[in-house]
């Protein structure tokens, strides 16, 4: 028996140990029974068998007491790999837990943002955060999987639902400035030749429209402003 590479297969190793009673031995050993018949119904015709099939025969009656200690011996195999993934799985969970300190304290950070002018300076760690985030939703997947695999309780994550809900609005709003910041910039200091009146009408018009909805969202707020 092989070992498993992931919790995936440890599960259906586990599941294959379980039921191959009913797979394997006893159709075997129904197997066993028949041809054994077959042989004592030969011999009451007289008819010669030879000795290497009556040896193999009765040996065939050992095949399921060693299919037992087989599966005894993988079982105990299986628990020591399952042991060794749940080690594993609780190390990342609490790598995540670290993780989740940390984005907290950039999402603080993200809400104490004020500044349009430094709009293109903030990009580098907004877009990190959303990038963590949504990794963040990847883990939490993975680790509740595993989790009802090995007939765990699944761990509660609610807060990190809590925290996308709260950055997106800010996400949109310094996606949106960062964008508008990056194109005036090139309205202003590029060349004049290459500007699209209509093209640059339809992106502010659409800019103040998101704009308008963005202010709505965060009416009562201190920041941003």
């Amino acid at each position: 028996l092989s070992n498993p590479d992931d919790e995936e297969e440890l599960a259906k190793l586990k599941q294959f140990m379980a039921e191959i009673n009913q797979l394997k031995t006893k159709p075997l050993m129904a197997t066993t029974r028949h041809i054994h018949t077959q042989i004592g119904m030969l011999a009451d015709f007289s008819f010669e068998v030879e000795s290497e099939v009556v040896e193999r025969a009765f040996s065939s009656f050992a095949w399921p007491l060693q299919i037992q200690i087989d599966v005894a011996d993988s079982e105990r195999s299986l628990d020591s790999q399952k042991q060794r993934f749940m080690d594993k799985l609780e190390g990342e969970k609490m790598e995540f837990n670290r993780d989740m300190m940390k984005y907290q304290e950039e999402l603080s950070w993200v809400k104490s943002l004020k500044e349009y002018a430094f709009a293109t300076k903030y990009a580098h760690r907004v877009n990190a955060l959303k990038d963590n985030l949504d990794r963040a939703k990847e883990r939490v997947h993975s680790y509740e999987d595993r989790e009802k695999l090995f007939g765990m309780e699944v761990s509660d994550y609610s807060e990190l639902d809590v925290m996308h809900e709260g950055f997106e609005p800010y996400f949109k709003l310094w996606t949106a400035a960062i964008e508008f910041k990056h194109s005036s910039e090139d309205w202003l200091n590029g060349p004049l030749s290459k500007l699209n009146a209509p093209e640059i009408d339809t992106i502010v018009e659409e800019q103040f429209k998101e704009s308008y909805k963005t202010i709505k969202q965060f009416e009562g707020q201190e920041n941003p402003q």
